[in-house]
């Protein structure tokens, strides 16, 4: 009763701090502390509830089996160690929470080993020794009564699991090494979805220490479309589009279009300016080519020895 009040009140103060913040928006309500009063309220309310169930095993059961059911300080303590490490047990459900405080971390997983001591070890280990060469009469109220005991005993051993998924990450090099390449491709699959290709895992490693974005805005945030002079010889025209062909470059690319000429041989493409030839023909822009600066057009050509 004392528990249960304990989490009714602390669910209560969650509602009532949301009906304010609702009402006055300037009333901040911290997140991480109404993340676990409403943790605590659940938990705590749950389990309370659960163990005022239980107690029909100790009220029961005497009946059915015509023996008293004997009450000794090992079956005290365990009860009143239940009681009290299901106050902060919760813990183990924030194991994956970052902004929860390292300590509580610590006790969520100490308290979620220990849980299971008392409670597996006392009620239904006891429960079981008490019904043992009984001769109780099974029928179906106390078949249920045993079978939820013995599944809520049962159901510790998740807390306690729970409890050692954070320390096996940590210790366990299997564990890392299986995970790792695991969420890695999985993250460059769902950006590939969105679009964006990350060439590697170190890449996408390094992303979380960037702060900045520069995007070479040709062809990646705007579309390219070039054509190539009209007036241009049959010649030049057909240098131009062997020299783009040999290029990565997004304007490079909308010059050739569907063209199936072969690229030219023994070419240097010079990040910023353009693509050169071995024989000395350019592909670029104006300052690489020897073109007119103050001149609109973005790409120039330079024939061979010109």
């Amino acid at each position: 009763m004392v528990f249960n009040s304990i989490g009714i009140v602390f669910g209560a103060a969650v509602i009532v701090a949301s009906i304010v913040n609702l009402l006055f928006p300037s009333f901040e309500v911290d997140a991480l502390i109404a993340k676990n009063a409403i943790y605590f309220f659940g938990h705590v309310f749950v389990n309370a509830t659960i163990y005022m169930a239980v107690t029909a095993v100790y009220e029961i059961l005497p009946s059915y089996t015509g023996r008293p059911w004997k009450s000794t300080r090992l079956f005290i303590g365990a009860w009143a160690a239940v009681a009290i490490f299901v106050q902060a047990v919760y813990f183990h459900h924030l194991l994956q929470d970052v902004n929860m405080p390292a300590w509580t971390m610590a006790v969520g997983q100490i308290i979620s080993y220990a849980s299971g001591v008392p409670l597996i070890g006392v009620t239904v280990f006891s429960l079981v020794l008490y019904i043992k060469g009984s001769g109780m009469k099974w029928d179906l109220p106390v078949s249920l009564l045993v079978l939820g005991t013995s599944g809520w005993g049962i159901g510790a051993l998740p807390a306690i699991i729970d409890g050692m998924v954070a320390v096996l990450i940590v210790t366990c090099p299997c564990a890392s090494g299986l995970a790792t390449p695991a969420v890695t491709s999985r993250a460059m699959n769902l950006s590939m979805g969105q679009g964006v290709i990350i060439k590697s895992g170190r890449a996408l490693e390094y992303l979380g220490q960037v702060d900045h974005v520069f995007i070479d805005k040709t062809g990646t945030a705007s579309v390219v479309s070039a054509s190539l002079d009209a007036d241009l010889p049959t010649h030049a025209h057909r240098a131009v589009q062997r020299l783009a062909r040999a290029s990565h470059h997004p304007f490079a690319q909308a010059l050739v279009g569907d063209s199936k000429i072969c690229p030219q041989d023994d070419v240097s493409e010079i990040p910023g300016k353009g693509i050169e030839s071995a024989n000395g023909a350019r592909l670029g822009n104006a300052e690489f080519t020897g073109g007119d600066l103050k001149s609109d057009h973005s790409l120039w050509f330079r024939d061979q020895g010109s």
